[in-house]
């Protein structure tokens, strides 16, 4: 379908009517779904399948003209088969309605639902303060935001499915320790959970659930660009320098509103270091250490910090504080010499950030089989290119707290940097030879006092040894695990990436 060219007036209009009917749309059916709760009514199963249909095809033949109501053939079997019409949004896409059906509807078969019902609080007063936005995309990000504050209950089979997805060992290798490409599938899963195929639909109901809620999933990626030739360059900035930095934009990896400034790593080209960094002063990032650790995460039928009632923030004043199990990447090493524009093509596909499965494979390349595509991503993966690494959502870590670090006592250095590795969800940068540390980590609102207060404490004992900087960040910020490499032309010789015309 051919899409009408809209006058700003006109696209303004439009996407204000567009949000009230998504409102509209949300209080019908928060409305229905308190009323209909029983999975095994066939009168109550009808008006909902009577009601999404409705909503869904309405809002299409209302709404099609908009640039970013997708309508291809994909779009259009899938708003007939399940009555959801997609809009484009930076970085994804909103099904309506059923990107918030999918938080209260209870006329599901129960073992692939949340055990209670949500508290959709949130979303409610969303809904009721953003209702005259003009704005769509905004309006869908902000909603976006919103959603990921929601607290989903877990039963406890889940919390030991999550362990095992968010385990990076188990991640990296499978159990006869071969390198692990794409996302364990159920037998893998089965194995690992100790458990037998009679056991198997445990563990589909659990896996269903975390799915389809987006609350856990291993079938993302990390990727260390130094083993491919590139270069991680920590730097600060002002509002003044943001027009000298266009150029360099393309390679940010992280951009974090700091105080008075803005803070940044960059990944770019070995070979192109002093042409794209010229105008910063910056320093080179020779370690990165990263942690998912939901050892502490329980099962909260009890909990009154959803799940996070055992876990012990680590004591920052101690000088020797150790862990064991986390992700050590060297980013002065590239793993070999030269790369083929197989290999290179394979790596931006990588960056894209999609999906990476048994199904998906073939498509990280246009002239290599699936078999040829699988040898190079082991290749990848026993040499630290990338590996999988979990997305998780709903689980109470909604503060992230940046830190910037200068320490130089070596003891409490090292000790420091294991502190950091022990937070649920932790990444770390460091230059030993500077003694700085750059990272951020993911915590329970429950803890943020007593972590400031101890962070507090150390600069008072250390004094002039320590510079410490934090920072609870905004929702407005840049963290990626993936450089944007589908954004450069590069090739790769004696272990350097270059950028090419």
């Amino acid at each position: 379908m051919e899409k009408t060219e809209l006058s700003s007036s006109e696209a303004i209009t439009l996407e204000q009517n567009m949000i009230r009917t998504i409102v509209q749309g949300y209080n019908e059916c928060k409305s229905f779904f308190s009323l209909n709760r029983d999975y095994a009514d066939p009168y109550q199963n009808n008006a909902k399948k009577d009601l999404l249909k409705r909503l869904s095809h309405t809002f299409y033949q209302n709404f099609s003209s908009h640039p970013h109501i997708l309508s291809d053939d994909y779009a259009q079997e899938v708003l007939h088969k399940y009555f959801r019409v997609f809009i484009r949004v930076k970085g994804g896409s909103f099904p309506y309605p059923y990107g918030f059906v999918r938080f209260m509807d209870r006329l599901q078969d129960r073992n692939t639902i949340p055990i209670r019902e949500i508290d959709l609080t949130p979303l409610d007063n969303f809904m009721e303060m953003f209702s005259d936005h003009q704005n769509l995309e905004e309006f869908l990000l902000l909603f976006f935001q919103v959603v990921k504050t929601l607290l989903l209950p877990l039963r406890e089979r889940d919390v030991e499915l999550i362990k095992l997805l968010t385990n990076p060992q188990l991640l990296l290798k499978d159990k006869s320790y071969k390198s692990r490409v794409h996302t364990p599938d159920m037998k893998d899963l089965l194995q690992l959970l100790g458990l037998n195929s009679t056991q198997i639909n445990r563990v589909k109901r659990s896996y269903q659930y975390l799915y389809k809620y987006r609350i856990c999933n291993a079938s993302s990626m990390i990727m260390n660009p130094a083993t491919f030739g590139f270069y991680i360059a920590e730097f600060e900035y002002t509002t003044e320098q943001e027009k000298d930095l266009e150029s360099l934009r393309p390679y940010f990896l992280w951009d974090i509103p700091f105080k008075n400034r803005k803070s940044a790593i960059a990944c770019v080209p070995y070979g192109n270091t002093n042409e794209l960094l010229r105008s910063v002063n910056y320093i080179q990032m020779t370690n990165y250490y990263w942690n998912i650790n939901f050892d502490s995460l329980t099962h909260d039928k009890y909990d009154t910090i959803h799940g996070w009632s055992k876990f012990n923030p680590p004591n920052f004043l101690a000088k020797d504080y150790r862990i064991s199990d986390y992700v050590e990447w060297d980013l002065e090493r590239s793993f070999k010499d030269e790369f083929s524009t197989q290999e290179i093509e394979i790596l931006k596909n990588l960056s894209k950030g999609n999906v990476l499965n048994y199904q998906s494979l073939g498509k990280l390349s246009g002239t290599l089989s699936s078999g040829g595509v699988r040898y190079i991503l082991e290749q990848f993966v026993d040499n630290g290119v990338y590996q999988l690494y979990p997305q998780v959502n709903h689980l109470g870590l909604k503060e992230i707290i940046f830190v910037k670090i200068t320490c130089k006592d070596e003891a409490y250095y090292k000790s420091l940097i294991h502190s950091l590795l022990s937070f649920p969800i932790a990444h770390v940068l460091t230059n030993d030879q500077e003694k700085l540390i750059v990272g951020y980590f993911h915590i329970n609102s429950k803890f943020v006092e007593e972590i400031t207060d101890n962070f507090n404490l150390l600069a008072g004992k250390l004094g002039e040894a320590i510079t410490i900087e934090y920072e609870l960040l905004p929702k407005k910020k840049i963290l990626l695990r993936l450089p944007q490499l589908d954004k450069i032309n590069f090739s790769i010789r004696n272990g350097v990436a270059y950028t090419i015309e």
